[in-house]
């Protein structure tokens, strides 16, 4: 049996496209309406929610039925899924946990990555995440790898075979092991050893993951060229996380470290300048000149660089005065409003102060 198992419709998809158009017209008739902060808006949008909430509940319960089913498939697909419902489907986890005694391996590995994304990471969980991880099948591994991703406290028994993936002939598996070690909370010394193995690699997307792994782990062993390597990558993937990881690095008020960030708020690729405008608020730049950067990422194509930007002047807002013309104008889309008013608000809430 493959890793990855056959996926079924759960709610008619006309039904789900007739449900998110109503969900979107009462969202946007509320804020429009009665502004982003009044009782009516927050009502209709807590209506919303829960009838997202309702609806999940509902496909939830339609893979549970799956659960006990005799086609291994069956149980594989609804394990598989369960979790992608988030908290909605968290009432499902005493069921989810009977399929860590499936005969079948699969169904098994498949419960424990959907357990350990509800942070589930008793023994049985631990023990069918290792046995995926000992698999030869390189997508298992990198579900295993995933499962493991942010988990708190993290699993140490897990440490030994990461290690070992990350000298695996699989690239991406490599990577991954590397990246999940970067973020375990352990004093194991054969971590960082793991890590600055990775440097000599041949692969250069390996090595440029291993210096980014070690910005988190142990930014001093992280040279000034080296990070600056990693920013410059052609790798959209690379510069990303390395943007990411200068949070964790004692070169984030670097003067050359900052000139990269600002040639990465015009990238070609969306999420790196969402990254580079996300971290600019944090650099030793001047707040007038921040601020500035901030109102000129407000024009940017990608929503999400701009809800960034509008967050990073509602943190600025002291010094944010001057934004509020090109606020009130992004305040006039739809897509917008919402967080241009919040900043908004912010400002004048610290103009009082």
């Amino acid at each position: 049996m493959s890793s990855t198992g056959p996926t079924k419709p759960i709610v008619s998809p006309s039904l789900l496209i007739v449900i998110a158009f109503i969900s979107v017209c009462l969202w946007h008739i509320a804020d429009f309406r009665t502004g982003p902060d009044s009782w009516t808006q927050k009502k209709l949008k807590s209506i919303v929610r829960s009838g997202y909430a309702r609806s999940h509940r509902k496909s939830v319960e339609t893979l549970m039925k799956d659960f006990k089913s005799p086609d291994r498939n069956k149980r594989y697909s609804a394990a598989r899924q369960v979790s992608r419902f988030g908290v909605d489907a968290e009432f499902c986890v005493p069921e989810l946990k009977l399929l860590l005694r499936d005969p079948d391996p699969y169904v098994r590995y498949a419960a424990a990555f959907s357990l350990a994304g509800f942070n589930v990471l008793d023994r049985w969980v631990i023990d069918n995440i290792i046995g995926a991880l000992n698999q030869g099948n390189p997508k298992l591994q990198l579900d295993a790898i995933n499962a493991l991703r942010g988990r708190y406290p993290f699993p140490s028994e897990t440490i030994p075979f990461l290690i070992h993936l990350s000298k695996s002939n699989e690239k991406e598996v490599q990577q991954a092991s590397m990246e999940v070690l970067a973020y375990a909370q352990s004093d194991d010394p054969r971590i960082s050893e793991a890590l600055k193995r990775g440097l000599k690699e041949k692969d250069e997307k390996t090595r440029q993951m291993a210096v980014i792994s070690l910005m988190h782990r142990e930014p001093q062993s992280v040279s000034l060229q080296q990070i600056k390597t990693a920013l410059n990558n052609p790798d959209r993937d690379v510069r990303f996380q390395a943007i990411n990881s200068l949070d964790s690095s004692h070169l984030l008020t670097n003067k050359e470290v900052e000139q990269i960030l600002l040639e990465r708020l015009k990238d070609k690729d969306d999420s790196v300048r969402e990254a580079a405008t996300r971290m600019i608020y944090r650099t030793s730049l001047g707040e007038g000149m921040v601020v500035d950067l901030l109102i000129k990422q407000l024009q940017d194509k990608s929503k999400w660089v701009r809800r960034t930007a509008a967050g990073g002047l509602a943190i600025k807002a002291g010094a944010s005065e001057k934004a509020i013309p090109a606020l009130t104008e992004l305040a006039q889309s739809e897509t917008d409003r919402s967080w241009a008013r919040k900043t908004i608000a912010q400002i004048e809430k610290a103009k009082k102060r």
